[in-house]
């Protein structure tokens, strides 16, 4: 696994490093994504790469950058692909989630004038998959692109792709502002029905993956109202939804001041399916903790990251640094 951290000027700045990091400079060198299609042309901005994984893998995805100077709204829009052909628009390749299917983005903005140290950025990334996390003032926007580990034989899950990140994109391709602090901005890793208060007339969530089917999903959390029990999203985030009991919400530190973690687990259904867990990733209390500190657990350092703009102690997540 590598990590970098650094500034981008801009979403397209941005886009730029990511491509050379994970692309030209990552460590090991074996673990380097394989570009597909780079397009530099002002306005038309997409990266689309192919991840080796075990070495026989073939893992897409892509990123395309979105620009509306008048709005103010830039992003970068997230998609996931079961193969790669030139002669093909970014919305149709293989198995790509169409604009019908509102998919996912990193809302982002471009700094009139540039500036170099307008978005914050850490590059968390492997052969399997990588994570972009972005600072924007106090806003932290969080995407995971590429295979998240499964539940189960090669057999069951042909291809385990998620295209996740904070932010939904409408029918027309615009996705939502950064600032925007409506359920349509929220973190993968804690998925709300973006429907609620906000002009996105869909139910859906920034989760997004290929279940065993192939079949692109969208959960949020949910629960059944006679048991309690979390019917989807991510455990243990949607454990908070039972109300009575309070759920992993209560947690607080170990008695020796160290902090319990949990895998992150896309779940679906009562009693739930278990597909798998973000690779390198795990849900803490937020308790006595601020963003961007970092913890140890089981010897290794983990970036205690929020979501988006939220600040109660069940809305962190951290990420594996080394």
């Amino acid at each position: 696994m590598a990590v970098q951290t650094g500034n981008a000027s801009s979403h397209t700045d941005l886009l730029d490093k990511l491509k050379i990091f994970i692309c030209d400079t990552m460590s090991p060198s074996g673990d380097r994504w394989i570009v597909q299609r780079y397009t530099t042309a002002a306005g038309s901005e997409e990266l689309i790469v192919k991840g080796v994984g075990s070495g026989t893998d073939q893992i897409y995805v892509g990123l395309k950058a979105y620009h509306d100077t008048v709005a103010d709204n830039f992003a970068l829009i997230l998609n996931g692909f079961t193969g790669y052909n030139s002669l093909l628009p970014f919305y149709n390749q293989p198995g790509a989630m169409s604009l019908a299917e509102l998919p996912t983005c990193l809302p982002s903005l471009k700094s009139n004038p540039p500036n170099s140290t307008a978005i914050k950025y850490w590059f968390i990334a492997d052969s399997y998959r990588f994570i972009v996390i972005t600072r924007l003032g106090t806003t932290y926007h969080q995407a995971y692109m590429g295979f998240y580990l499964v539940y189960g034989t090669p057999p069951q899950y042909a291809y385990p792709l998620s295209a996740s990140g904070s932010g939904i994109v409408n029918g027309s391709g615009i996705p939502i502002k950064q600032n925007d602090v409506t359920n349509a901005t929220h973190a993968f890793w804690k998925p709300i029905d973006a429907f609620n208060g906000t002009t996105y007339n869909s139910h859906l969530s920034t989760l997004a993956f290929k279940d065993p089917a192939g079949v692109w999903k969208r959960l949020y959390m949910t629960t059944s109202s006679s048991l309690g029990s979390s019917y989807s999203g991510t455990f243990p985030y949607a454990e908070g939804t039972r109300s009575y009991l309070g759920g992993f919400d209560n947690m607080r530190t170990n008695l020796d001041g160290s902090y319990a973690m949990q895998s992150i687990v896309i779940i679906e259904g009562n009693p739930a399916n278990l597909y798998g867990e973000f690779s390198g990733m795990k849900h803490l209390t937020g308790y006595q903790l601020n963003p961007e500190d970092e913890v140890t657990y089981a010897g290794d350092t983990y970036l205690v990251i929020p979501n988006v703009f939220r600040t109660s102690d069940s809305d962190l997540c951290a990420y594996r640094l080394v």
